[in-house]
């Protein structure tokens, strides 16, 4: 009875651990994913200042 109890525990404790580890890879994917998007819209920023300033400098 002891022995069976000790296994539903450690299947328990490994079935926790499993939940903890899930959680932090959605949550590191998350942070990935806003670093990414965050990175994309800066880059595009410099692109629409780099094409003003070329286009003034057409202009000019």
């Amino acid at each position: 009875m002891t022995r069976n109890r000790t296994a539903i525990d450690v299947f328990s404790a490994i079935g926790t651990e499993l939940m903890v580890l899930l959680l932090v890879v959605l949550a590191a994917g998350l942070t990935v994913s806003r670093y990414f998007s965050v990175a994309r819209e800066r880059m595009r920023r410099v692109e629409a200042r780099l094409r003003r300033r070329a286009a003034r400098r057409v202009a000019a």
